[in-house]
């Protein structure tokens, strides 16, 4: 069984109630599977920032096989 995991992290543009989602791919014996998660959710109501060192913290790591 072959698992090909894609690596590429996608903060999507479109937001939930000001909810960023990263998006993965996994690929299963020839067939995709696409998943989306809230881990990192990152509310921008007002003018709060969330700086790239502390959403790069919250992001899930993926082993690639």
């Amino acid at each position: 069984m072959t698992v090909e995991v894609g690596a590429y992290f996608v903060l999507s543009q479109w937001r939930l109630r000001g909810a960023y989602f990263v998006r993965f791919a996994v690929a299963v014996e020839g067939e995709a599977y696409s998943a989306c998660f809230a881990m990192a959710v990152v509310w921008v109501r007002r003018t709060s920032y969330v700086s790239p060192r502390r959403l790069r913290a919250t992001a899930p790591t993926v082993p690639v096989i």
